[in-house]
């Protein structure tokens, strides 16, 4: 009979699980609190053990502590109450088996215990082969003695001990699994048909790759590698079609194969996204009162309000440095949540790192000065270009030099150099602080990380920067380390790989922007009239008093329906559009407003927590603000979108008139490509409206068209003073019997199809110079 102690405060809880263990078969001990359990545990033997995690004497994870010095093999299911989630999983990393909440459901309690005994005795049955085995191998040195009179004894002993070796693998409750050196399946136990759903004999003979996941093909090469895995994180495939995560740990066993204990870690790995996606939304949730919060108090210390106090604008300013405090946290967490879920985005472009670096000393000095502290940046020699995102390097550099300027004292200095080594670029940045003590090291990166003194505690901060910074320099393949030594100050650097070609030898006077930045200059296209689009009325109102504030004419609306008729009504020269809105959600809403020719015009500017760069900009969003912005930011992108509207009105326009998708997308990316500005009509009818509406510089013309054919599409084009000069190019897949009838309606050019795309874009690029 298998043997289970309890170990609970609550008598009714002792009297309800041995009365229904007892019925199920078991023997059931309890024990009212962790110091008796303990004691009771080093008198008997149990095969399960089920702990409360809150006991009257001892914290449930220490009990378990305890048991591990006592058996370390036992399994314990941890017991939880309300509120008692966390603590539940940090048992399960202490080594709890499983736990499960209370009140319990018997059934599932039972399921679970069962499986804890089963685990248990696996692990006793493989001890017990260990201790088989050097006995096999003591006997065997025994027979050297008298090889010819024992060898038929020995081999017998052999044969059992390998029945008896097989046997224990074969039911123990892991997947256990051998592999040849081919890593061609050579045994496949019942632990792992039950885990995986396979059968032995559908997978004999066959590759490792069959069970792993798309991606996840690292598993071999980590072996080969150490000729050993331990703890390996990997995707199998189960037979179900089901893909599940997997702790691997595999070794070379005698005879030259591989022995493979596989681990289903994917309620883990659930619990895991699951905070995660907690941390994640909760984070988004908090921006948007953020915004309203940040954006109001910059109104009434702008004077928008009125005159503000001396008293007023100090409140004020500690309402908003405290925002803006929060608002760091909140990045921090986002960032975090992206990296744990690989979606931090990178715009990876070629530059030099003097641009973000430069950048990053002006913006600190300020904070520098104030403390009395020398802020410098030194350039050794000559710098190569490297591949990298401005944004989040520069997010790495503020992180490193604030962190220097919390920890350095007044008067002192910092100093950040940058150098090329051994075919990297490296950024230092140096303190002259207190310095980290060896030990503390490894700590600086990880997650939720400070370094434990009363001085780190009191300069606060989440302790997620270096490990957010972590993250994004290894995305750019690059490292990041820390040299220290207590009370003699800190230096954090990174390094890049370098790439060949251009070499920046000084620091520019002037540093040209990046990115989505477009340098403003006189322009034609003007924005006066913008038109806002939010449900929160806070946030909208609080747009439109910075717009105004510039001599903008605003209209709002908070509700996606009413976008496009107000749109068509105040006929706006821009929209600001945010990504959440009730029953129609932003990005919709701008293709709406794409689809439709009297708005497809007009830029629009999304105002977005997290916004879809690939989404939004293939839908045709100009640009974009994240929430919480700083005023500036505001008026910075409605002078980007103004230029980048200018530019487009500068470029050649090119009508794709075409009944295909498919063929539209082709011509539109290969005019994209030589920067000609794309209009698409996909009937006749549409053909001529645009054209008289737009006066593109060139039209590529289907023949075989609905409502209006290209036939008549070229006779109204050509018979409207306002568009007969337009030069016309027929694409069409009809015989060359009809060229002669378009160039007698006036076609330039006629192509069938199919036809090259450099023959297009050459004989497009003749007509424009002519026509020039």
């Amino acid at each position: 009979m298998k043997k289970i102690l309890v170990i609970d405060d609550e008598k009714p809880i002792q009297s309800l699980l041995k009365k229904y263990f007892s019925r199920e078969g078991f023997e059931v001990q309890t024990e009212d609190n962790g110091f008796n359990g303990i004691e009771r545990l080093k008198q008997e033997s149990f095969d399960a053990i089920i702990c409360d995690v809150k006991l009257p004497d001892l914290d449930g994870v220490d009990v378990l502590n305890e048991i591990r010095k006592i058996n370390a093999d036992v399994e314990v299911i941890m017991a939880t109450g309300m509120g008692s989630f966390e603590v539940a999983l940090k048992s399960i990393h202490a080594g709890a088996f499983d736990f499960i909440g209370k009140p319990f459901n018997l059934d599932e309690m039972l399921l679970i215990v069962k499986k804890a005994i089963r685990s248990y005795e696996s692990k006793k049955m493989i001890q017990l082969l260990n201790d088989g085995l050097k006995d096999a191998y003591i006997e065997l040195e025994k027979a050297k003695e008298s090889l010819e009179m024992n060898v038929r004894q020995r081999t017998k002993e052999l044969v059992l001990s390998e029945k008896k070796y097989r046997s224990i693998i074969n039911d123990a409750f892991d997947p256990i699994i051998t592999l040849n050196d081919r890593m061609e399946i050579t045994s496949w136990n019942k632990g792992a048909e039950y885990a995986l759903g396979y059968r032995e004999a559908d997978l004999l003979g066959k590759s490792l790759d069959f069970l792993i996941a798309e991606g996840h093909s690292g598993l071999k090469n980590e072996f080969i590698k150490n000729g050993f895995i331990r703890n390996y994180i990997s995707q199998w495939k189960k037979g179900s079609g089901e893909t599940i995560y997997v702790n691997i740990t595999a070794s070379l066993i005698e005879g030259g194969e591989i022995s493979v204990i596989v681990r289903d870690i994917t309620r883990e790995k659930m619990v895991d996204q699951m905070k995660t996606d907690f941390v994640s939304n909760v984070s988004h949730e908090l921006r948007t009162p953020l915004t309203s919060i940040k954006g109001a108090v910059e109104l009434i210390l702008g004077g928008t309000e009125g005159v503000v106090s001396e008293g007023q604008n100090e409140l004020l300013t500690i309402v908003r440095k405290n925002t803006l405090r929060l608002i760091k946290m909140i990045n921090d967490l986002l960032d975090l949540s992206k990296i744990e879920a690989g979606k931090i985005e990178m715009e990876m472009r070629r530059g030099s790192l003097l641009v973000p670096l430069d950048e990053t000393i002006k913006e600190m000095q300020i904070l520098a000065e104030n403390k009395k502290i020398a802020l410098r940046l030194e350039v050794a020699g000559t710098l190569p270009d490297a591949m990298f995102d401005r944004d989040r390097i520069k997010q790495v550099l503020i992180n490193l030099t604030s962190n220097a300027l919390k920890f350095t004292p007044e008067n002192g200095f910092i100093t950040v150099l940058a150098k090329e080594e051994g075919g990297e670029i490296v950024v230092a940045v140096t303190d002259s602080g207190m310095g980290i003590s060896k030990e503390n090291f490894q700590k600086l990166f990880g997650r939720f990380q400070q370094v434990d003194s009363s001085s780190t505690r009191a300069q606060g901060g989440t302790g997620l920067g270096l490990a957010i910074s972590k993250s994004i320099i290894e995305a750019h393949k690059g490292r990041i380390w820390v040299d220290s030594e207590y009370g003699k100050g800190s230096t954090f650097s990174f390094a890049l790989p370098k790439l060949d070609g251009t070499v920046v030898s000084a620091m520019p006077a002037a540093v040209a922007p990046a990115g989505r930045d477009v340098p403003f200059s006189g322009q034609v296209y003007q924005v006066r009239r913008i038109l806002v689009v939010d449900e929160d009325e806070d946030i909208a109102r609080i747009i439109r008093g910075h717009l105004e504030k510039q001599g903008y004419e605003v209209a709002v609306v908070h509700s996606g329906i009413e976008v496009m008729k107000k749109a068509l009504e105040y006929k706006p020269h821009l929209i600001t559009l945010d990504e959440v809105m009730p029953l129609i959600d932003g990005y919709s809403i701008a293709e709406l407003l794409k689809q439709n020719p009297a708005t497809r015009d007009i830029p629009i500017v999304m105002v977005s927590v997290a916004f879809e760069k690939e989404k939004g900009y293939r839908l045709g969003v100009a640009d974009y603000i994240t929430k919480p912005f700083e005023p500036a930011e505001l008026y910075d992108t409605i002078r980007r979108v103004e230029q980048q509207a200018q530019n487009e009105r500068e470029k050649k326009k090119v009508l794709i008139v075409d009944d295909d998708p498919d063929i539209i997308a082709l011509l539109t990316l290969a005019m994209h490509e030589k920067k000609y500005s794309v209009l698409n009509a996909y009937d006749g009818l549409q053909a001529v409206s645009l054209a008289q509406k737009e006066k593109p510089d060139i039209i590529l013309l289907d023949l075989m068209l609905p409502k209006f054919d290209g036939f008549q599409v070229i006779k109204m084009l050509k018979e409207d003073e306002a568009t007969k000069e337009i030069p016309i190019i027929v694409i069409t897949a009809r015989n060359v019997e009809d060229a002669a009838r378009v160039m007698e309606l006036g076609a330039r050019q006629y192509l069938i199809k199919p036809f090259a795309i450099r023959t297009l874009v050459d004989e497009i690029g003749k007509i424009v110079k002519k026509e020039s």
